[in-house]
């Protein structure tokens, strides 16, 4: 039998500097929308971390919430796994 590890978020909170860094790298390819950053949730003990943004495509005025899903391996650059209009 194989044990199975459950996942555990932080809460919701206010983003660190480094935070915004993992975010903007992840975001690198994604010119055509802005993602500004609200809050961060991370897998602890993990690399997986969950930014609530408010999304939209310049240059409209038009926005909404999205929640940006981001993996970071042990080497190499941050990447999107998911992105989730909220």
């Amino acid at each position: 039998m194989t044990a199975q590890l459950a996942e555990k978020w932080t809460e919701q909170e206010p983003l660190l500097i480094s935070d915004y860094k993992i975010l903007n790298d992840a975001l690198e390819m994604y010119k055509s929308f802005t993602y500004k950053p609200i809050s961060v949730s991370k897998e602890v003990n993990g690399a997986n971390y969950h930014f609530k943004c408010k999304a939209s495509i310049p240059p409209s005025a038009v926005s909404w919430l999205a929640v940006v899903e981001v993996y970071v391996p042990l080497k190499g650059t941050p990447y999107i796994t998911g992105i989730t209009r909220i």
